[in-house]
């Protein structure tokens, strides 16, 4: 219990300081489950289902996949559901820091900041003011497939998340916006997916286009989250 503690106090100054779940469950996911699901309402549920420590970590911290190293092989493999309550937070913006001292106790988790040079792309703004519609969407939502991009009261930095998945490429956001906006990017995906209309643009010009803003090719230091030791959490 001592190495826990030392693990935890080392990595304190990345946690949260917020009040904890009311009720919070961790459980492993249903073999035949498939495909993350994120919820949350205004009422202070959060929902997190078929999900890796990994995207855990990356939720809680809201940092893309390629920005989490380190930590055992099974982060990356084994799929969990977290089901947690708070009467006192509502909202995404209340309830993510608050998942980062529940993987710290649940975890048992410990990490550090570093930072690693890396080829990612850009997210700026075009030359003209950005193609944004702002959200009165209380909760985001947010869901696409085959080059179709949906979602109310998205921040720029869930943008850049699914962008980057898309592109297979770090997507850092450099726009400065700090809004919630709603969003229909259409594209003509060039990986073998399902074309439903070739005549859509590609993903590239259709950030420019239908955005208003625009992708760079950089290479340069990006921070990253080091993971120094992580246990699986028993049933709950």
């Amino acid at each position: 219990m001592a190495i826990t503690a030392i693990g935890f106090v080392l990595s304190a100054g990345l946690f949260a300081q917020t009040a904890a779940f009311d009720v919070a469950t961790i459980k492993l996911s249903a073999p035949e489950q498939r495909g993350s699901t994120l919820y949350t309402d205004v009422g202070g549920k959060l929902s997190l289902e078929y999900m890796t420590l990994k995207d855990l970590i990356g939720f809680a911290w809201d940092v893309r996949d390629f920005q989490i190293s380190g930590g055992p092989k099974w982060i990356d493999s084994t799929h969990y559901d977290v089901n947690a309550k708070s009467q006192t937070a509502a909202g995404l913006l209340q309830l993510r820091p608050m998942v980062q001292p529940l993987l710290a106790e649940r975890f048992h988790l410990a990490i550090h900041k570093g930072t690693k040079d890396l080829v990612y792309y850009a997210l700026t703004i075009g030359k003209n003011e950005p193609k944004l519609t702002p959200s009165q969407t209380p909760s985001p939502q947010l869901h696409g497939h085959g080059g179709e991009l949906i979602g109310q009261g998205i921040s720029i930095s869930l943008l850049t998340g699914k962008v980057a998945e898309e592109l297979g490429r770090p997507v850092l956001d450099h726009t400065g916006l700090t809004g919630k906006y709603d969003i229909n990017l259409r594209w003509t995906p060039d990986d073998g997916e399902q074309k439903t209309d070739p005549s859509r643009p590609s993903l590239f010009t259709a950030v420019q286009e239908q955005l208003g803003l625009k992708l760079e090719s950089q290479k340069g230091p990006v921070e990253i989250l080091i993971v120094d030791r992580a246990e699986r959490p028993s049933e709950n």
